[in-house]
């Protein structure tokens, strides 16, 4: 005969505290999953970089865009392309390479667009939403400064707001833009002179601007 299942020995969920104690699986073991087609493993590598991507998302491309189509693009491109990860452990840096190309090609999208919104041929975009637990002030000045990067050659404007309003080190941003160290020092370059340039003409951002650069 079987013997049923007694109450008493029946696995109940783990507490709090014993979840705490079993580590995540680590990015390779996500990678594996999620080129298995474990749907879990999908689900935890999205819910493991969503922030991460909307994070470098808004601070590239600013809250005008349509942030939430922009991450699904990006997470689409990284479940299509996750064969070619040649480095699971290095799935951070892929993912954010991913974000960063989606932001620029919307960058170059929407300057597109402002000139077809300048000749009428589009209606203008809506305002954002006030972003929650920001100033009025906080709230002007980024807008001023996401004015200011909009003026910016894309590839400027991109190094710019990876280094300074993403805040990545570096090599990050090198990485992240796959440019040499060198190359990426000069972009920055020319994108903080002509940021700094533009933004002195803005009261708004005038008094921000700080002293000398190291």
């Amino acid at each position: 005969a079987i013997i049923g299942r007694s109450p008493a020995l029946t696995p109940s969920r783990p507490s709090a505290a014993v979840l705490r104690l079993v580590p995540p699986p680590g990015d390779e073991a996500l990678v594996a999953g999620a080129r298995a087609g474990d749907a879990s493993a999908r689900r935890a590598l999205v819910e493991r970089y969503a922030q991460h991507v909307a994070g470098v998302l808004h601070n590239v491309v600013g809250a005008r865009a349509p942030l939430e189509d922009l991450a699904q693009d990006v997470f689409l491109v990284v479940f299509r392309d996750l064969g070619q990860l040649r480095e699971p452990a290095a799935l951070r840096g892929w993912i954010t390479r991913v974000a960063v190309h989606r932001a620029r090609t919307h960058i170059r999208s929407a300057g597109r667009q402002r000139w077809l919104r300048y000749f009428g041929w589009l209606d203008e975009e809506p305002e954002p939403p006030a972003a929650p637990g920001l100033s009025a002030e906080d709230r002007e000045l980024a807008r001023a400064t996401y004015e200011v990067l909009d003026g910016l050659p894309e590839r400027e404007r991109t190094a710019f707001a990876l280094r300074f309003v993403e805040g990545m080190s570096l090599p990050e941003v090198a990485d992240a833009m796959e440019l040499s160290l060198a190359t990426t020092k000069r972009v920055l370059r020319a994108a903080e002179d002509r940021f700094r340039t533009r933004a002195a003409c803005d009261a708004r951002l005038r008094h921000h601007l700080g002293g000398e650069r190291p």
